[in-house]
Order: C-alpha cells, then sequence, then structure tokens
C-alpha cells in the first residue's frame, strides 16, 4: 500500500511539473508532444486506477483516481479522433490510412493474446478457447471494450471519408451515432465503462475541423465559466449516469483550450509512455490477472513492480520490433 502511495505520488509530480514548467505558446492545434506527453499521462492514471480497484483497503488517494478515470479514457478517445482527422487529412489515401492502424491493432493484439496464453494459460481449457478470444478479439478475462470500440470508430471514419467530399458531415454522422449509442448502453443498463467516453471520440474529430468556431466560443467568458461549474458538480455524482459522457467532452474541451495557450514541459519518461500507451493499456490488464493468480492479491511491493515493469517492456517490444514507431508522424504542422 505504502509503494502505491509513493507511486502515486511520483506519478502526480511528475504530471504537474510537466504542467507547471509548461510554457506559454499561443497556438489552435495539439503538437505531438503534447499529445506523447497527455496519453502517458492518462494511461498511467489508468493503469494505477485498475491497480487501485483490486485494494480491499480503499484510501482516499484511490477513490480520487477512481472519479477520474472515466475523464482520462475520453481524453484517450479524443486525442485519437483529433490525430485521426490530421493524419487522414494528410495521408495520400484513406486505404492506407487504415491499413496503418489495423497493422498497428494487430501486432499488439496478437502479441498481447500470446503472452495471456502464456501467463494465464489456466484461463484457456482448450484451443477453441484461445481461438475464440482471437476472433471476438478479447482477453480472457476482459472484454477490451477500448479495442472494439475504437476498431468501429476506425471503420466509420474510413468509410465517411470515402463517402463524402464534406468531412465534416462524416463528423456529425458518427456524432450521431455515438449518441444513439451512448443512450441505448444507459437506457438497457449496460456496463459504464463501454459507453462513459465514446462520445470524445467525435469530439476530438470536431474541434480538429472547426478550430476557428472553438477558439471563438472560447473567448466567451459566461460560457467557460458555466461548462467549469458543471465540471465541479459532476465530481459529485461519483455514480455513473448520463452525464458522464457529458463532463468528459467538457473536460477534454478544457484541456485543449489548456493546450492552446500552453506547451507541456516536456519529460521522457510521460512521452515514451505516450507512444507505447495502446500496448501500456492491453497488457497490464494481463498482469493483474498473472499476479492475482500467483500472490492472491496485488497490495503488495513485488506484484505491483511486476505488473509496472511487464507492462512497460511488452509494450516497448512490440513498439520497437514491429517498427510502429517508423510509422508515427505528427499530428499537426
Amino acid at each position: 500500500m505504502t509503494l502505491f502511495n509513493m507511486i502515486y505520488g511520483i506519478y502526480l509530480y511528475i504530471v504537474l511539473q510537466s504542467i507547471f514548467v509548461s510554457k506559454k505558446d499561443i497556438k489552435t492545434t495539439i503538437s505531438i508532444n503534447d499529445s506523447y506527453l497527455l496519453r502517458g499521462m492518462a494511461i498511467s492514471f489508468i493503469v494505477l486506477h485498475h491497480i487501485a480497484q483490486r485494494f480491499s483497503n480503499i484510501q482516499l488517494v484511490h477513490i480520487i483516481i477512481l472519479i477520474y478515470d472515466d475523464w482520462l479514457v475520453g481524453l484517450f478517445f479524443f486525442l485519437s479522433g483529433y490525430g485521426n482527422y490530421i493524419s487522414l487529412k494528410k495521408s495520400k489515401t484513406a486505404s492506407k490510412w487504415l491499413l496503418k492502424r489495423i497493422f498497428t491493432i494487430l501486432c499488439y493484439f496478437i502479441f498481447g493474446l500470446l503472452l495471456n496464453l502464456v501467463l494465464n494459460f489456466h484461463l484457456y481449457t482448450s484451443f477453441q478457447t484461445f481461438v475464440l478470444d482471437l476472433i471476438t478479439v478479447t482477453y480472457k478475462p476482459y472484454t477490451l471494450w477500448y479495442l472494439k470500440v475504437l476498431i468501429c470508430f476506425y471503420i466509420f471514419t474510413y468509410i465517411f471519408n470515402r463517402l463524402f467530399k464534406n468531412q465534416f458531415l462524416g463528423t456529425v454522422i458518427i456524432s450521431i451515432l455515438t449518441i444513439i449509442y451512448t443512450v441505448l448502453c444507459f437506457v438497457n443498463k449496460v456496463e459504464p465503462f463501454w459507453w462513459t467516453s465514446a462520445i470524445c471520440y467525435p469530439f476530438g474529430l470536431f474541434i480538429a475541423q472547426k478550430t476557428d468556431f472553438v477558439q471563438r466560443i472560447s473567448k466567451k467568458k459566461i460560457i467557460n465559466i458555466f461548462l467549469a461549474i458543471f465540471l465541479l458538480l459532476t465530481l459529485l455524482l461519483v455514480k455513473y449516469d448520463i452525464l458522464h459522457p457529458i463532463s468528459s467532452v467538457v473536460f477534454c474541451y478544457f484541456v485543449y483550450l489548456f493546450l492552446c495557450n500552453r506547451t507541456l514541459g516536456d519529460n521522457i519518461l510521460m512521452k515514451f509512455l505516450g507512444k507505447t500507451s495502446f500496448g501500456l493499456y492491453l497488457y497490464h490488464i494481463i498482469f493483474i490477472t498473472f499476479c492475482l493468480k500467483l500472490f492472491g492479491n496485488i497490495e503488495k511491493i513485488f506484484p505491483i513492480l511486476i505488473i509496472l515493469i511487464g507492462s512497460i517492456v511488452c509494450s516497448a517490444i512490440v513498439y520497437i520490433l514491429t517498427g510502429i514507431n517508423k510509422h508515427n508522424k505528427k499530428i499537426t504542422s
């Protein structure tokens, strides 16, 4: 428990250091450096959140982590939507753009599936079980919901890019489909993590396309004050409800405004975690399952270190050996 609090304290120091040493820099786009740093901060927080969920004695620091998790997952979707629009616009062909992303997903997913088979072999009672995970894009016992939803967004972005010359029309359709999906999940009482942050992806597309409009809105102080009050009030609503997707969008809006006025302080560790964040998301849950089976709980030093170090090392291996790092391009000019 003490080690976890120390790790969380170090994480907060790095985040605050990156924010407070940020430089004033008026711009309308998100730089690739800031995008990586944000991804690194977000995935670190999410990993700590999933570790804290397994603790029998929940402390104040863990409650804070649980509250902010939705917003940070939403931030991932937002950065994906924003970056996808910029990269698709620069790409020579939409097909090439989609193939690169499918290649990245397959590399990380297949490596993780094999890793799960080795570390958590007790979950696979037969070869058919392994094949089922492969077909359904799942790691037992997790659904990999984020991966499934993100793949759908990639496909829709590609399809509407091919169908419409007016890309904003595609964004509107994706937004409508996501809102319908969110409402249906809420009404049918689907697990909250399936729907509380997905709406941030089309919001990222919107911000990338309507930068001038957003900049004009951001200059209206009354709107910003209202949104800030709304965001603070949602912190009091710990239980999941229909306000969570809206609060995630508002959070991403304020992150965008901050990055339009500041450039985050450089941090090598957070930038690296940001570049390998996709792998960290997939692999940390595998190591959590492994440590729970091996140690019974993950509240001691050794299992926590195995989860953190193992996830980072495996993510780095895939990132480097598959050449994914060579495909990373700037999301802004």
